[in-house]
């Protein structure tokens, strides 16, 4: 799902830079109902408590009030008007699929398009927190999109939902409609962003000056967090413009974290599992059901790391599969073990995954190494040959690059 951003224009309001679209059917909403949340906005935006460095991942303000068209959730950065279920507003996922657990949001405040997604847990909505405030690991841009949580809320169920800004395009639509521009910068943050993740353990320590409180301790045990479900359509890309060249690149940013940190089941997008997840579903054929902790406190980051490799080899080749769909990785060591049904756009048995070698990969990839007549770009091969390493015991997590 793409979009355009909309222009904004400031409301009238002489207290509060509160800003609609230009055109109000793109939203959905009327005059009237415009003027309503307007001024709902700015009376939840005065009875907001003092923001301070202990409590701002709390400052969530989250009303359902009578005389209101749309659910709203104020805070001190960000003004929300919940869209769905009102003026028909379609649900959707980054593929432009329809899907219930996502919503489409407007911030007043930043005159944008936001999501509002679902989460499995209050540890889910935890790690969120965590990488919204804590601080970058290099001087890369990161890429991890804008993010509130709904945490603030007192309906339970609302707690388990965040907010992520809205960006133009996902991976596969990059890949498949446009030139792409091989930017460091935006590669090394979307590294970075896992990265990210993979520093943080699942210790109380970790939070304690986030004033969370520390759920995050497994069979006694800490163990690296991770993503979860890395694919190309959970990299969403932003266009930007460089202001010392003047020119146009994508930011590249890490999207999704519904199962982010989850260890009671093995998600991942078929074709980009690891040879090991695809082993433990092989032998384990009620996986999806069983106690899985373990497994994924001991390979969970490994998972991601693998699976990123694929995406930044993907990008470095500037595109994904040709026959199937823009789904799959653009490795014969990838697709020559998947079966497909007649028509080749559906993965239907992924079981000969399990079966890569180290040498038929290393083989591919120095291959492409030779090829290369950039150098940067030689070394960034490197680096993805050391994520797709098939024995995960030897494979490191980004936290460890």
């Amino acid at each position: 799902m793409s979009y355009s951003p909309v222009n904004t224009a400031p409301s009238t309001s002489l207290k509060y830079n509160i800003l609609w679209p230009e055109n109000l059917d793109t939203i959905k909403i009327t005059e009237k109902e415009r003027d309503l949340l307007q001024a709902k906005i700015e009376e939840l935006r005065d009875n907001l408590l003092p923001e301070s460095e202990t409590s701002k991942p709390y400052r969530l303000c989250s009303r359902t009030p009578n005389s209101c068209p749309r659910r709203l959730h104020i805070c001190h950065d960000h003004y929300f008007v919940v869209l769905n279920n009102h003026g028909k507003m379609p649900m959707f996922d980054s593929t432009g699929a329809q899907q219930k657990k996502i919503k489409y949001v407007w911030d007043c405040k930043t005159g944008r398009f936001w999501l509002k997604k679902s989460l499995f847990s209050s540890k889910q909505a935890e790690c969120i927190l965590y990488l919204k405030y804590a601080p970058n690991l290099s001087k890369s841009f990161l890429g991890i999109p804008k993010l509130v949580t709904d945490s603030g809320s007192e309906d339970v169920k609302n707690k388990l939902r965040y907010f992520e800004e809205m960006a133009m395009f996902s991976l596969p639509i990059l890949l498949k409609k446009r030139q792409v521009k091989l930017n460091f910068d935006y590669i090394l943050g979307l590294m970075d962003s896992l990265r990210k993740i993979h520093a943080v353990k699942y210790t109380p320590s970790a939070f304690h000056s986030l004033s969370i409180p520390g759920q995050y301790s497994s069979f006694g045990a800490p163990h690296p967090l991770f993503h979860g479900d890395i694919s190309p359509n959970n990299v969403i890309c932003e266009n930007v413009i460089n202001k010392e060249s003047g020119k146009a690149y994508s930011k590249l940013m890490l999207t999704d974290f519904y199962a982010i940190g989850d260890i009671k089941n093995i998600y991942w997008t078929k074709g980009w599992g690891s040879p090991e997840c695809i082993q433990y579903a092989k032998t384990h054929t009620k996986y999806q059901t069983m106690n899985t902790s373990k497994f994924m406190a001991k390979y969970g980051a490994k998972k991601d790391t693998w699976a990123m490799g694929l995406i930044i080899g993907s990008l470095i080749r500037g595109k994904m599969h040709p026959k199937y769909e823009q789904s799959l990785p653009c490795f014969s060591f990838i697709t020559d073990k998947l079966k497909f049904d007649p028509t080749g756009k559906y993965v239907i048995d992924e079981s000969g995954l399990a079966g890569i070698t180290q040498e038929e990969i290393d083989s591919k990839i120095n291959a492409l190494i030779e090829e290369e007549p950039s150098e940067p770009i030689k070394e960034l091969w490197k680096t993805v040959k050391k994520y797709l390493t098939v024995n995960p015991d030897k494979r490191p997590t980004l936290a460890d690059v």
